[in-house]
């Protein structure tokens, strides 16, 4: 986490929503960026608004019927929504029963409408078959990979990344050891079999430990709690894995994709030209408004009081933080770029398995991609309200 609070209850941080576009769009007027691309699609008002309001929805799996798997992280519930008939009905519920989950996480597409299921917090899968719950299975290796889950592929072969070494500082000092990718110094890529006793390494990534501060709020000359706040601009390497089991790799220096075949034979690699984005001010507390928040404590902490900034910023956003790179249904990768403050908008880079990009996807402020289908995006958006609302867009024909 970029910001954690100690001594009292965490503020609520303003949630920072992703983006995308898709093909065939209506034209919204000219985006405020000079694009050398000829794909740019603007999904800001694009496709058709399904007809729920759900509190915070943090995964979502289209299933081959057009029905969709929700997990609601507010709710802690999952849900099966209809669009043909718009029912909205809970699948499984609270509890430590064998068709009970404590903390629904993850929904990983197995084949056709079988969906596995991740409780981290009990360490428990269960198995999904359309919306019917089956009773959990325990799995050890979920506490083990559970910060840094990729995806798993139609085999069943789960892809997660391990934080390697870790510099992360608290208010008694340093300490070493195995953490999340955003607090670790650099990252392995493991594959395992849910429920396999044995995992794999596949690939070292840089990771985003960039400097951690203290920042305590003093009242009357004591500490009254406070901040401990992560580098904003340190950005992880990824790894994301397709249902065909290609794994792609997201690298920052340079800013580039490399592709592995499911037996983890390297299949192309390309440096992709990125606009530079100078790490001014006025970007530096952007940076901290989509992370932190906009609360009169938080703008209270002068930016040059956080941990080192780079001289600019990185051409992508963390998967700790912001959001992830998607695997798309179609086999593209679509990775969200660094945001800039004078155009507000969540930029996805396409990228081919050819390592070339072949277009970008532009959404608005508050929206994300949440979920693919063939030629379909699911976006996210967020209302005033802090609502989550999904929308479907055919973008590919």
């Amino acid at each position: 986490m970029p910001l954690s609070s100690f001594g009292r209850p965490r503020m609520p941080s303003v949630r920072c929503a992703l983006l995308l576009t898709a093909v065939g769009a209506a034209s919204v007027g000219a985006l405020p960026v000079h694009s050398v691309f000829a794909q740019d699609l603007d999904l800001r008002r694009a496709g058709e608004v399904l007809p729920w309001e759900l509190n915070k929805i943090v995964r979502l799996r289209a299933l081959d019927d057009g029905r969709l798997l929700v997990v609601d992280g507010k709710d802690a519930l999952v849900y099966i929504l209809d669009p043909r008939t718009g029912s909205q009905q809970t699948v499984g519920r609270q509890g430590d029963g064998p068709s009970e989950y404590r903390l629904p996480s993850h929904l990983l597409a197995a084949r056709g409408d079988t969906t596995i299921l991740l409780d981290i917090l009990s360490r428990r899968s269960f198995r999904l078959v359309g919306g019917t719950l089956q009773p959990a299975r325990r799995d050890s290796l979920l506490g083990a990979v559970r910060a840094g889950l990729c995806g798993m592929d139609r085999d069943g072969f789960v892809v997660a990344t391990q934080g390697y070494v870790s510099r992360a500082r608290q208010a008694s000092g340093e300490y070493g050891g195995s953490t999340g990718p955003k607090d670790a110094d650099s990252l392995v890529v493991v594959r395992y079999r849910l429920g396999a006793a044995r995992l794999d390494t596949i690939a070292r990534l840089r990771g985003g430990y960039g400097g951690t501060v203290v920042k305590v709020n003093l009242v009357n000359g004591r500490g009254q709690g406070g901040w401990v706040i992560s580098a904003p601009a340190a950005v992880e390497d990824q790894a994301c894995v397709f249902p065909d089991g290609w794994i792609a790799v997201l690298r920052q220096a340079p800013y580039r994709v490399e592709w592995l075949t499911p037996d983890g034979t390297r299949a192309a690699s390309g440096t992709l030209t990125e606009e530079t984005i100078a790490m001014t001010q006025r970007e530096r507390e952007f940076a901290r408004e989509r992370l932190m928040g906009t609360s009169a404590s938080v703008r209270a902490i002068p930016t040059s009081e956080f941990p080192p900034w780079p001289d600019h910023a990185p051409p992508f956003v963390s998967a700790a933080l912001e959001g992830s790179m998607i695997p798309s249904a179609d086999g593209l990768l679509l990775v969200p770029r660094w945001p800039r403050s004078d155009q507000r908008l969540w930029i996805y880079d396409v990228i081919d398995r050819e390592a070339r990009r072949v277009g970008r996807i532009i959404l608005g402020e508050q929206s994300r991609i949440i979920g693919t289908t063939l030629g379909v995006l699911y976006i996210l958006d967020t209302d005033d309200d802090g609502l989550h609302r999904i929308r479907r867009v055919r973008w590919r024909s």
